[in-house]
């Protein structure tokens, strides 16, 4: 359901033991400028749809247990300055 949320443009969720995965639906929220995952134990893979936050300036995943590659759509965030 949190793709309902698409004039929201900052996502910090920063350190509060969030567990499960990164959903799909997140490409949905295409206002995003940050998204900020850092610090929870958030499992998976970081799905492809993340290509879709044309506006994402700021990505936080660090210290997470994520897994696999980094998706090639995160090449299509023109607007990303930093990445964590």
């Amino acid at each position: 359901s949190i793709g309902h949320l698409n004039s929201l443009t900052r996502l910090n969720v920063w350190n509060n033991q969030l567990t499960g995965s990164i959903p799909d639906s997140i490409g949905q929220l295409i206002s995003l400028t940050e998204l900020n995952f850092m610090d929870n134990p958030i499992r998976g893979t970081i799905p492809d749809s993340i290509g879709n936050l044309s506006s994402l300036v700021e990505l936080y995943l660090w210290n997470g247990q994520l897994s696999g590659t980094i998706p090639e759509s995160i090449g299509n965030l023109r607007s990303l300055t930093r990445l964590f």
